[in-house]
């Protein structure tokens, strides 16, 4: 992988975390169904992306010393940690697959806390879009 796939990833990652940390946005999409806020139009959507598409976990060891580099490592570790903490509570608590739920649990503003916290790290990284 390339610096430039790095980038390329890290900015979806900010931009993402973007929304996240946003109060409202993932109630627009999911709650409200409003269109272009983001593609990330499910909450099965919503950790594919990260997990999958984004392969987080293989590509925060892969890029460490980018994240270090950019003084983001710690925040990118946190949130993939409150990130598998909220998936694993989602699988043990049937409820929160109801995106009211999940956007009003303690999973989901520990979750915004950690977005914030890339966000902070990296606040002209990207625009907020996704």
């Amino acid at each position: 992988m390339t610096t430039n796939y790095f980038e390329y990833w890290f900015e979806n990652i900010v931009s993402t975390s973007r929304l996240i940390a946003d109060p409202t946005a993932f109630t627009r999409v999911w709650v409200r169904g409003e269109p272009g806020i983001t593609s990330l139009i499910s909450i099965d959507e919503f950790f594919e992306h990260f997990l999958g598409d984004l392969h987080l976990e293989q590509n925060i060891l892969e890029f460490e010393g980018d994240l270090r580099r950019i003084d983001s490592l710690d925040a990118v570790v946190s949130f993939q940690n409150v990130l598998l903490n909220t998936e694993s509570a989602i699988q043990n608590d049937v409820s929160l697959q109801k995106p009211e739920l999940l956007l009003a649990s303690p999973q989901w503003e520990s979750l915004r806390k950690a977005a914030a916290r890339i966000v902070e790290a990296q606040p002209d990284a990207v625009p907020h879009s996704q």
